[in-house]
């Protein structure tokens, strides 16, 4: 199980060989703590921000502790912004720790494929559109929200523009630390492939959740996040799945 056996899918191949040697275990182990910190570390100073924007507007759910808080636009958007700290800590991870530029984690060429993430974006963005409509047209009291459309269209590019913050940040750390260093160190797919997939999937579990509606969901994020792996083996680039999962979101 080391990096001198070789994988199917040339493309992946390169991705995953172009990690150096300096990727092992411990230093992967170490750059994950250094993410997990940063992300932990952008989250109370984005939420503390947040907050104080939000009181001084004044609006509804001030008061309402951070449930509240979290459930109004300020807080949607606050909440969509804490991912930054993922992109800061693969940057600090990869430049002291493993000693390779942050864009290795793109992919071959060490930028992000417009081209795949264009791809990836309008696959998921047609399917979901279809889905929508069939369950418009399966249940008829399905109806529209209560916001205006005039609300709605000067909130889409900021929400679109955070999302695209978040999505990437997970694709960067999913499916690409994580998998490109696996994939450095091991040969199966249970590894660099599963493995992410899973631990993607369990950070979903909601604990106000029944239990039912958390195996559904595990299952339905599970299946989406492997075939976002399968585009990455697809492409060796991360591009793909990022637009995918922005159009997902």
């Amino acid at each position: 199980m080391g990096s001198d056996v070789a994988l199917d899918g040339t493309a992946f191949e390169r991705y995953r060989r172009s990690a150096s040697e300096r990727t092992t275990l411990p230093r992967l182990i170490a750059g994950l703590l250094v993410i997990v910190l940063a992300w932990m570390l952008a989250t109370v100073a984005v939420i503390a921000l947040g907050m104080l924007v939000h009181a001084w507007l004044g609006s509804e759910g001030a008061d309402g502790g951070m449930a509240g808080f979290l459930s109004t636009p300020v807080g949607v958007l606050t909440a969509l912004g804490s991912f930054s700290g993922i992109w800061i800590g693969a940057w600090i991870a990869m430049r002291f720790i493993h000693r390779e530029p942050l864009s290795a984690l793109f992919g071959n060429s060490r930028r992000i494929s417009r081209a795949d993430f264009a791809k990836g974006f309008c696959a998921v963005a047609l399917t979901s559109l279809f889905s929508e409509i069939l369950l418009y047209a399966l249940d008829p009291q399905v109806t529209r929200g209560s916001i205006g459309i005039v609300p709605w269209l000067l909130a889409l590019v900021p929400v679109a523009l955070l999302a695209l913050l978040q999505t990437s940040s997970e694709e960067l750390l999913f499916r690409g630390y994580l998998v490109r260093a696996l994939a450095r160190r091991f040969s199966s797919p249970l590894v660099w492939a599963v493995l992410p997939v899973l631990v993607f999937a369990v950070l979903h579990w909601s604990p106000s959740a029944s239990p039912a509606m958390n195996v559904a969901g595990l299952i339905t994020i599970g299946v989406f996040a492997g075939l976002l792996v399968a585009l990455v083996y697809a492409t060796g680039n991360i591009g793909a799945a990022m637009g995918g999962h922005l159009a997902n979101n």
